[in-house]
């Protein structure tokens, strides 16, 4: 099974490498000056494909070798930092010791650390750091230089799906190099096939992050990518849309997270977004607000407060504070017989006996009716 899936990452290499030559075989500087990168032109990338073309490909055989020397020289470079105490301390037992080291990062990261560790740098330990990193560097810079080709050739295969052709350049540039590190020549598979995985792995992982207003986390990326091609595979076997509770039967989750990554897939939209139609409003100008009144409602309202002020006017003073405190007139909040009582001075009893009287004289008034309808129909506007 393992030999299978080497054959197929060796054969999937292959075709790119193979696609990597046409490309760069057929173009002149022409072509090159008139690439463009969604709307506008990019000579910094015309002239950084005419840089990597002048660099020849290796044979299989001698990239093998320029890796195992990264290796060495990684090994190198972890024994010399292994001699400071500092930095044994900085890197921990565990990464000082066993095989070589997948990832030189940290190695990387400790070496600009030395001084801030208190190492002088000008001691013999610390020369031999700066030696060995800067050999492990220099090949490094060859293993990778002489395959940004490769780049080119994978990152072609994602343009159209939201990242410029230049970031996925770049993107591809940093799997590239994360394969340098990472590469174990001694398992029998070629450099270009290990590179090939890591390339991709980082050209995916780009055109699902970055085209997005709003950045997904890398886990919930990658339920978005087995959503889309479950649900491409059912649309093909099924030759319909599939429903929600097919697609999370396939996929073996819940329907609330099927709906939970179809709402992440939304695109956002801007709402000064230019209009689709020519003449029309911008999306903010058409969107309603459901919490905002209209207009006429605050007319109408206003006009029934100066109604009923004016009704009020027609009571003695005690008639109007009862009612004001009872019913909460003046954006005051609504009291209890007991607390306006309290308010005035008054007892319970008697503020019913006023509250009534009140009412009553105003239930006399023909226009009390008006201004009734008046204050239903401003609640619904």
């Amino acid at each position: 099974m393992r030999r299978d899936r080497h054959a197929e990452n060796r054969a999937l290499a292959a075709d790119v490498e193979r696609s990597a030559e046409r490309s760069f075989r057929g173009w002149d500087a022409r072509r090159r000056l008139s690439i463009r990168d969604g709307s506008q032109s990019t000579p910094s990338l015309s002239l950084y494909l005419q840089e990597i073309q002048r660099v020849p490909r290796l044979p299989r055989d001698e990239a093998l070798a320029l890796a195992r020397e990264v290796r060495r020289r990684a090994e190198a470079l972890r024994s010399a930092l292994a001699a400071i105490p500092e930095a044994r301390r900085a890197l921990g037992e565990d990464a000082c010791a066993g095989p070589a080291p997948s990832d030189t990062e940290p190695l990387l990261r400790v070496v600009a650390d030395l001084p801030e560790l208190g190492v002088d740098p000008t001691a013999p330990a610390a020369r031999r750091v700066a030696r060995a990193a800067a050999r492990h560097r220099r090949a490094k810079e060859r293993l990778v230089l002489h395959h940004l080709r490769l780049v080119v050739a994978c990152a072609r295969g994602f343009e159209g799906r939201g990242v410029p052709l230049v970031d996925l350049i770049q993107e591809g540039n940093l799997g590239l190099m994360q394969a340098a590190d990472r590469f174990d020549p001694d398992r029998g598979a070629g450099f270009s096939t290990c590179a090939v995985w890591w390339i991709r792995k980082r050209l995916e992982r780009a055109t699902r992050e970055q085209p997005r207003t709003v950045r997904l986390p890398s886990h919930v990326c990658d339920l978005a990518g087995r959503f889309l091609r479950t649900r491409e595979a059912l649309r093909t076997r099924c030759g319909r849309e599939p429903s929600r509770g097919e697609i999370a039967v396939a996929m073996g989750i819940s329907g609330e997270a099927v709906d939970r990554i179809a709402q992440a897939l939304t695109d956002c939209v801007s709402l000064d977004a230019p209009p689709l139609a020519p003449g029309a409003d911008p999306l903010r100008e058409r969107l309603a607000d459901p919490a905002a009144r209209r207009p006429d409602a605050g007319v109408a309202r206003r006009f029934a407060r100066h109604a009923l002020e004016a009704r009020l006017a027609g009571l003695d003073t005690r008639e109007r504070h009862v009612l004001g405190l009872r019913f909460g007139l003046g954006g005051r909040p609504a009291l209890t017989l007991r607390e306006t009582g309290r308010v005035l001075g008054l007892s319970a009893e008697r503020v019913r006996q006023l509250e009534e009287r009140a009412l009553e004289r105003l239930r006399r008034r023909p226009e009390l009716a008006a201004l009734v309808s008046s204050l239903e129909a401003a609640d619904d506007l």
